[in-house]
């Protein structure tokens, strides 16, 4: 009788531990909704809340928002499909959440304004895929491209010249025009570099300026709003993270010069010169 009541009482205790859990997660993440509403008129990507899925143990927990009851409700906890980096931030079609876009993050993505911030950058992604992200890659030669190879991470494995000491040359002056808020200068080496750039290696210069740098430039305005530090990640070693960190600044320039926060219209400004 004692091992009976014994076992029914860690039974109780685990399933109390997995609710205090999952609560505690529904509560951090609920904070996104007043914060949304502090921070939305930074710009329309900013208006609609999205799935997010927490990692935990090989699962997902995934929360969406309701907007009747103006709340996020945990829907369902199920496996994870594919093996999940530690500390992932991300935003996808996920699988196990219906192919819906979908903020994917460990339990530990809430722990503060710089947290919070970072989930609204993948947040705009889901903005992205649910408006233009699409039409803007088909213009794009290099998205049909890959998609043809069955490349589906292309955005991410894209073999570009990262080592080739002219374009690196080129890309560290670009960004020291744009800290110097010379956006003339700025746009005549983004032309020398789409001259020592093949078309596909261009291409996808301009679609990681435009995807992440807008979304950073976005983020980057919320820090500002929220008294967090600015992230400059990829503003010294030349990776793929510079553009993160190039196309924000450029279109902070562009948006400022030509009055617009329009993300279809700022590809086009980029695109273009």
């Amino acid at each position: 009788m004692k091992k009976i009541s014994f076992l029914l009482f860690t039974i109780v205790l685990f399933n109390n531990l997995i609710y205090t859990q999952e609560d505690k997660n529904l509560y951090k993440i609920n904070k996104l909704i007043a914060l949304k509403d502090s921070i939305e008129s930074i710009h329309p990507a900013l208006e609609n809340l999205y799935p997010i899925a927490v990692f935990v143990d090989n699962n997902f927990r995934i929360y969406e928002y309701e907007e009747a009851n103006d709340t996020y409700k945990m829907i369902k906890t199920t496996p994870s499909l594919r093996p999940v980096i530690n500390g992932i931030r991300a935003a996808f079609p996920l699988e196990e959440n219906d192919y819906k876009m979908t903020c994917v993050v460990t339990a530990d993505a809430f722990e503060n304004l710089k947290d919070y911030s970072v989930i609204f950058h993948e947040f705009i992604h889901c903005f992205q895929a649910e408006t233009i992200e699409y039409e803007l890659k088909d213009s794009i030669d290099i998205y049909k491209i890959e998609m043809e190879a069955k490349n589906y991470m292309w955005e991410i494995n894209y073999d570009f010249p990262y080592n080739d000491s002219l374009i690196n040359k080129l890309y560290t002056l670009f960004i020291y025009k744009l800290d110097k808020d010379n956006l003339a200068e700025a746009e005549k080496i983004h032309d020398e570099l789409k001259q020592n750039l093949s078309p596909y290696n261009y291409q996808f210069l301009v679609w990681v300026e435009w995807k992440e740098g807008s979304a950073r430039w976005i983020e980057n305005l919320i820090r500002e709003k929220l008294n967090v530090d600015e992230n400059i990640a990829g503003k010294s070693k030349f990776s793929r993270t510079s553009f993160y960190y190039g196309g924000s600044n450029y279109i902070k320039l562009l948006s400022q010069k030509y009055k617009t926060k329009n993300l279809k219209s700022l590809f086009e400004l980029i695109y273009n010169k």
